[in-house]
């Protein structure tokens, strides 16, 4: 400041001088070229801008505002793509504030540094411009790709000539301030344009280039296997026999035409610069200046991108008679907008995309993207030039090439038909949903439950069909297709089947009883009952186990009493058998059994600890989905030198019904008032799931997809908002 600041009328607000004898140098301090010194400093001491919020990355950085560049790029694209004009030219400014830095002297780069919150500050020079230039050269080349991505034949075929136009324009003068005109004239363009994405269609219906994954001859094998063998009728539109490109190109069949460039780039990756010269020797003077912006595009172009520019000038000459090529182009008037001022502003789910995630790529990112980032405004979308299927099989790919990412195989036929369902269609049930999951296959799962096997010897089968066939029957079997459950009291074992090695009921009932010992361990409990050995008999099977309780009924005489023989299986095929009641306690106690004789209704220790061990039973039963929840399922455990007390048994069907209202009639599915009274006092002791925990996560991944995590997610949610209503009204 001067040192006659009582003679000095400077005013910083103002910036004014406010004293009329400026010529007394006694009175004011003006330099030898008449400009007031104390201005001049104060200038200099002004920070042209607040650079702090800005991060210097080479993958990715922020804005002014400390918006993500990646963000504000990707959401650009969707603003567009939903003709959200001012979000979109809102983006394209917020990325141009870097600006200043592409153009900054030594001055700017000194305060760039001094505010920098960033480690590697300060930076060089060079380094700060290149970050910037990068940013504002991406921006514009994405408008470039949402031109050929987004609207490419759907609106007026000539768009390719003016957006280049007005490309090079902003790239001659980007030093000058005012060059973001051209690029926002580019965007109210685009955004007003009728739009498709029919190349990213071609790409996944021809595998087109860039593909989506590294490994194309794995993809290709899931391609010819599961989708052709889907839309039937799509290898016969492919099939273009002997004709050459030539041919195809005359005669503009445009299926043909891009299955011929999918097969042959194959063969060679030099392919585009000859198709460039095919294409552009069939231009004709409608296509041939769209058709060469197209080309110039091309070649300025290095991203990965860039064959979708070749698509778009082949699909100017197949669909060239179709087009209205008189339409004019007039330019937009460019208006004033205002600027973001943070992030929040950019909160919709649909703007962020894989590349801005920055996460591993699974089938949920996929989805998302199906269901939010690729809805148009319907009012802008053009559908002629679809084809029938088209739709439905980038859908598909797109499902398949999620599910890759993170399982590192494609899905098969049926799972991906489960996932269609379940994404886009009716609800799926969980039996559909085991019936794709992982570890379904026998040889796999016994080595995932660690089981012990037996086969019996090809000469030793009859004897063990005639061993079985002197056993009785647990209970009366009530269909076809329910399974023996044979019980040798002399060995105290319980053995069912038979079952194919492929059987749902097989594979569910080892699965999910490994699935519920994992959910007991991490909570401290002891609920379910292991088949401890897997018996193969030629091309059947059977499961056993022990006896769960040791006061089983030990003498003959006593057991055959309560013995009934049914004569003959009334359906085809029936079997003669001796069997027991379900109440018999033969075998030791059920629960219902302890209900109904009220022995539960006596409170001590144990009871209540059976009480709530039946309750957490019930419990990971509901969340893994396991039907058969009443309680004969779930038996009294009674065994010397174990403290377990319920075991729960027959986890081979699906549970259906998720309505109910109440905890308990969520638990037991139907309660009876007899049960209610019972366990409701006593359910606020059931120990929740912790997802979070790493051998749930662990296991869990390994034995399900994840659907069926997220739907027990979906059912854990339910069930702890119920239980608070439990709790409120206690």
């Amino acid at each position: 400041m001067s040192k006659k600041n009582n003679q000095c009328g400077y005013n910083n607000k103002t910036r004014r001088c406010n004293k009329k004898s400026t010529q007394d140098s006694h009175k004011c301090e003006l330099g030898p070229k008449n400009y007031c010194k104390v201005k001049q400093e104060s200038q200099e001491n002004k920070v042209p801008m607040d650079f702090s919020k800005i991060i210097i990355g080479q993958s990715h950085g922020t804005t002014q505002h400390g918006i993500s560049t990646s963000l504000l790029k990707s959401a650009m694209q969707k603003y567009i793509r939903r003709s959200q004009t001012e979000k979109a030219i809102q983006c394209l400014l917020e990325i141009n504030t870097l600006y200043s830095l592409e153009t900054a002297d030594d001055k700017i780069i000194k305060h760039f540094n001094h505010q920098s919150q960033q480690k590697a500050a300060p930076f060089k020079k060079e380094t700060i411009i290149k970050f910037a230039q990068k940013e504002r050269t991406n921006i514009a080349n994405r408008l470039l790709v949402i031109s050929s991505e987004e609207v490419n034949i759907n609106d007026n075929p000539n768009l390719p000539l003016v957006i280049l136009k007005l490309y090079k324009l902003w790239r001659e003068n980007r030093r000058e301030a005012s060059s973001v005109n051209y690029l926002i004239q580019i965007i109210i363009l685009l955004s007003n344009a009728k739009k498709c994405r029919l190349i990213s269609y071609l790409k996944s219906v021809f595998t087109l280039p860039p593909y989506y994954v590294d490994n194309i001859n794995t993809y290709d094998n899931f391609y010819n296997n599961v989708i052709l063998k889907m839309y039937r009728g799509m290898k016969k539109r492919l099939d273009y026999g002997n004709k050459t490109v030539e041919t195809l190109l005359n005669q503009k069949d445009s299926e043909k035409i891009f299955s011929w460039y999918s097969d042959n780039y194959k063969k060679d990756s030099r392919l585009p610069t000859l198709m460039w010269k095919l294409v552009k020797s069939h231009a004709t003077e409608k296509n041939k200046l769209a058709i060469d912006a197209l080309h110039e595009i091309y070649r300025l172009m290095s991203h990965q991108e860039k064959p979708i520019y070749l698509y778009h000038a082949m699909l100017l000459i197949v669909y060239e008679n179709k087009l209205d090529w008189d339409k004019s182009i007039v330019l937009p008037e460019v208006g004033k907008y205002t600027m973001f001022k943070s992030s929040d502003e950019l909160h919709e789910s649909y703007i962020v995309d894989l590349h801005v995630e920055r996460k591993q790529k699974k089938l949920s990112s996929y989805i998302k993207l199906l269901n939010e980032s690729f809805v148009l405004d319907p009012n802008k979308v053009e559908t002629k030039f679809i084809k029938p299927h088209y739709e439905n099989i980038y859908r598909d790919i797109k499902i398949a090439v999620g599910y890759y990412k993170e399982e590192k195989v494609y899905p098969s036929e049926s799972l991906l038909k489960v996932f269609i369902k379940y994404y886009f269609g009716n609800k799926v049930t969980l039996k559909e949903l085991e019936e794709v999951s992982k570890i379904r296959d026998l040889n796999e799962l016994k080595k995932y439950v660690r089981i012990k096997e037996l086969e019996i010897p090809e000469d030793e089968a009859d004897n063990y069909t005639s061993y079985l066939d002197t056993l009785p029957l647990a209970q009366q079997r009530t269909g076809g297709r329910k399974k023996f459950t044979y019980i040798d009291f002399e060995k105290e074992k319980i053995i069912k089947g038979p079952y194919q090695s492929t059987e749902f009921a097989l594979i569910t009932a080892l699965k999910y009883n490994q699935a519920l010992e994992v959910l007991d361990q991490t909570v401290n409990a002891k609920t379910g009952w292991k088949w401890k050995l897997l018996i193969k008999l030629e091309d059947k099977y059977y499961i056993e186990t022990d006896f769960v309780s040791d006061n089983w009924i030990k003498n003959k005489e006593e057991r055959d009493k309560l013995l009934k023989k049914k004569e003959k299986e009334s359906w085809k095929d029936g079997k003669s058998y001796y069997y027991f009641e379900r109440n018999s306690k033969v075998l030791g106690w059920r629960i219902k059994d302890m209900i109904d004789e009220k022995i539960l209704a006596e409170e001590n220790e144990q009871n209540k600890k059976i009480l709530i061990d039946t309750l957490q039973h019930l419990y990971e039963r509901y969340i893994l989905g396991i039907g058969d929840t009443h309680m004969c399922n779930v038996l009294y455990v009674n065994k010397h030198k174990t403290k377990q007390l319920v075991a729960g048994i027959d986890m081979e069907e699906m549970r259906s019904n998720y309505s109910q209202s109440t905890v308990l009639d969520l638990l037991f599915n139907k309660v009876s008032k007899e049960e209610a009274k019972l366990f409701k006092d006593h359910v606020l002791e059931i120990k929740l799931i912790d997802w979070s925990n790493n051998k749930i996560k662990k296991s869990f991944n390994q034995m399900f997809l994840t659907e069926q995590i997220d739907e027990m997610k979906k059912r854990d949610v339910i069930f702890r908002q119920v239980l608070i209503k439990h709790a409120e009204l206690m």
